[in-house]
């Protein structure tokens, strides 16, 4: 039994006891009519009459010996309507559940807990009531969000579309639905990228420069009409939040070296002398309580600017503090190079999501105008981060 069905029932029962209770209060007492107050009318009708007319009522009411008063008649309230009334609790209060959401609410919420050990059949239920339960509540994007992601996979983007555009009239500036959307509209358009779409994009890369959907899309779109160095550029970002060694990243690897290779790109050749970069030392406050694999990005940018996007980026799953990173032109993004500049802007983020940007971050460390190309060692402490921040 869910908790809200515990607390309706416990609500009627209160209600229900509480009536029983008070029933023994509804009663409106009619006090009847004794002997002596007969006796004493029939004394004022009997003045100045015959004495033995009185006499003759006097014994009556000593031989009937009744001095008592007469049982009280009691009117008593109908129990029907103490039951009508905890009855119409009872349905009222299904009623308000059931009409409210909070029944299919829950259902679907411990279906989604137990959806690791779900059937084929049982995912099918699932999406069904999300559908019919997202048609009931159009505005919320927790089962916008499910069917979005849903309809992507399973190469339905139309649908996916139409799911991003109704999350987005709730939540414009959100950058992971922006890029989910644009995502979504490329494929929907047969790999083609409308004005819609690309500004979709542009603007989740604008309030969340490592936006994998975006970039991943732009990329696809440069790809497409191919302008082969643009979705290197923006694939070469991606690959900077990918773990070596791992699938995305083996994946990305081949898909920008193929795009090199048919765009005539020259390859990346590994330098033969140390490159000039910024030595890095992190750690973190005392304060900030760590927990399961988190994530740490070390972002270098053009000191002193107001731009967000990074000029290198370094990504250390579960890491082991403190540690020790080196940015420098083998972890720049694409198109950038770190030795270009001659100072920069240090900040690092942990996060337990695996995404970068300040929304997600759990703990923060900023240092600024930080020269490059010199063997001095630069720390930074990550503190608590209290509230998200923009990106």
């Amino acid at each position: 039994m869910s908790a809200l069905w515990f607390w309706g029932l416990a609500l009627v029962g209160v209600v229900a006891l509480w009536l029983l209770w008070s029933a023994r209060h509804w009663r409106r007492p009619l006090s009847g009519e004794t002997a002596l107050d007969w006796l004493r009318q029939r004394q004022q009708e009997l003045v100045g009459e015959d004495e033995a007319l009185l006499m003759d009522a006097e014994h009556r009411v000593i031989d009937d010996g009744e001095e008592r008063v007469l049982e009280a008649v009691a009117v008593e309230q109908s129990p029907l309507l103490m039951i009508a009334v905890v009855l119409f609790v009872a349905i009222f209060s299904v009623f308000l559940y059931r009409e409210i959401g909070a029944q299919a609410d829950v259902d679907i919420a411990e279906q989604l807990a137990r959806l690791d050990d779900a059937t084929p059949q049982d995912v099918q239920i699932l999406l069904d009531a999300i559908i019919e339960r997202a048609a009931q509540r159009p505005d919320n994007l927790d089962y916008q969000s499910i069917l979005g992601e849903y309809y992507l996979s399973s190469d339905q983007p139309e649908l996916a579309l139409a799911a991003y555009r109704q999350m987005l009239r709730i939540a414009p500036d959100a950058p992971e639905l922006l890029g989910r959307a644009a995502q979504a509209s490329f494929l929907a358009a047969g790999r083609q990228l409308d004005a819609e779409a690309a500004s979709w994009a542009q603007q989740a890369l604008a309030l969340q420069p490592m936006n994998r959907a975006a970039l991943g899309t732009l990329g696809m779109a440069a790809f497409e009409r191919q302008d082969f160095a643009e979705a290197v550029s923006y694939w070469g970002r991606m690959l900077a939040l990918e773990t070596p060694g791992t699938p995305g990243y083996d994946m990305l690897s081949s898909v920008i070296a193929n795009a090199r290779e048919l765009g005539g790109l020259a390859s990346e050749v590994a330098p033969q002398e140390p490159l000039i970069g910024v030595n890095v030392v992190v750690d973190i406050d005392p304060t900030l309580t760590l927990e399961d694999s988190p994530t740490v990005f070390v972002l270098a940018r053009p000191a002193g600017v107001s731009q967000r996007m990074p000029t290198a980026v370094v990504r250390i799953d579960a890491p082991q503090f403190p540690l020790s990173v080196t940015l420098d032109d083998a972890v720049s993004m694409a198109g950038q190079r770190l030795s270009d500049l001659e100072q920069a802007d240090l900040e690092v983020q942990l996060t337990y999501t695996g995404r970068a940007g300040l929304a997600d971050a759990a703990g923060v460390a900023r240092l600024s105008g930080a020269t490059v190309g010199t063997n001095e060692v630069f720390t930074l402490l990550i503190e608590p981060i209290s509230s998200p921040e923009g990106n």
